[in-house]
This record gives C-alpha cells, structure tokens and sequence, in this order.
C-alpha cells in the first residue's frame, strides 16, 4: 500500500509537470488533486511542492515560494531551499521584478557554488534563470552584463561537459531539443 501510495504521488505531480514543460493547460482540479496526495507524505512534501511549483502562474509561485524556501531551510533542505529559489528567480523574470529577480538569482548562484544542487530540478536550469534575471536586470538595478554572461558560460560549459555521457543517438534531443540546454547553447552562440 505505501508503495502505491509514493507511486501515485509521484505520477499526480509528474503529469502537471509534463503538462508545463509541453506547453498545455493545467486544469485547478488536477493540480489541486496533486497537492491534496502530497501532503499524505510529510518527509518529501516539500519536495513535491518546489515541484508544483513549475504548475503555478509566476504571481502565485512568488506568493508561496517565501514560507517552502523558510521551511526547507529550517529543515536543512538545502536542495529543496536551491529548487524553490530557481522557481523565484523564474516568476520575478516573468513578471519583470527585476529587483527580486537579480537578487534570487544570486542566492541560487551562491547555493550552487557551495555545492548545492536542485531537487527535483537540472542543473543548467539554474544557470538559464540566473542568465535571465541578471541580463533582464542589468538595465534596472546593480546587475551587469558580464555577471550574466559569466552565468551563461557557466551553464554551458556544464552542458558540454556532461554531453559525453548521453548515448550517442541521444545527443541530439540532449542539444537541441532539450529546452534549457537549447536555450542556453543558443544564447551563448549569438
């Protein structure tokens, strides 16, 4: 029974995801549904909540990203505390906050330097909203083009050095269809 229970959390939070990263409509319901069997597993709730984050409209993952980075932090989830930042720094981006925006990215920056990585999260993510935030921002607050472009290069060395790991009939989805991957090696070759 527990293990059809972790079974059926995981797919009701997979689907959203799946959901946004494809481009469709999440209806309430079944997001709702997926936070409901959520909190029937207390020790990896806020797992599953930094990932319906990526489901919510920007406005509403600034709402609550506040009180899920509080208790990662107090619970010591630093790979949860890194995931809910990437999902701050995305919705500040969105919403044009620049200000929130910089300043998040920095944190998660900060976080992945001191050998943090994203739960529930890829790695080059962080470095795609960072890259954002800071070039968004550079026009607005204390950010500057080379603290973006040092993110961006960042990003993409990540992206070539672990290439050689994808089987080869892989690489090409890993490359280009990949969304953060293409995004990023796009950005760097313009």
């Amino acid at each position: 029974d527990a293990l059809r229970e972790v079974r059926s959390i995981s797919a009701g939070l997979t689907m959203p995801e799946i959901a946004v990263w494809s481009g469709r409509t999440i209806a309430d319901q079944e997001l709702s549904e997926s936070l409901q069997r959520m909190q029937t597993d207390a020790g990896r709730s806020n797992s599953h909540e930094v990932r319906a984050l990526r489901a919510l409209e920007p406005a509403a993952v600034l709402a609550k990203v506040g009180d899920l980075a509080e208790r990662a932090r107090a619970q010591e989830r630093f790979g949860v505390l890194l995931a809910a930042t990437v999902q701050e720094t995305r919705a500040a981006v969105l919403v044009h906050d620049d200000a929130r925006a910089v300043d998040a990215a920095r944190r998660a920056l900060c976080m992945v330097d001191g050998g943090h990585w994203p739960e529930a999260g890829y790695r080059p993510e962080v470095h795609y909203w960072a890259w954002r935030a800071l070039r968004q921002g550079s026009a607005h607050t204390h950010a500057d083009k080379s603290e973006a472009d040092a993110v961006l290069a960042a990003g993409c060395q990540w992206i070539q050095a672990h290439v050689a790991n994808v089987p080869a009939p892989s690489v090409d989805a890993f490359l280009n269809r990949h969304p953060i991957n293409r995004e990023l090696l796009a950005a760097a070759s313009r």
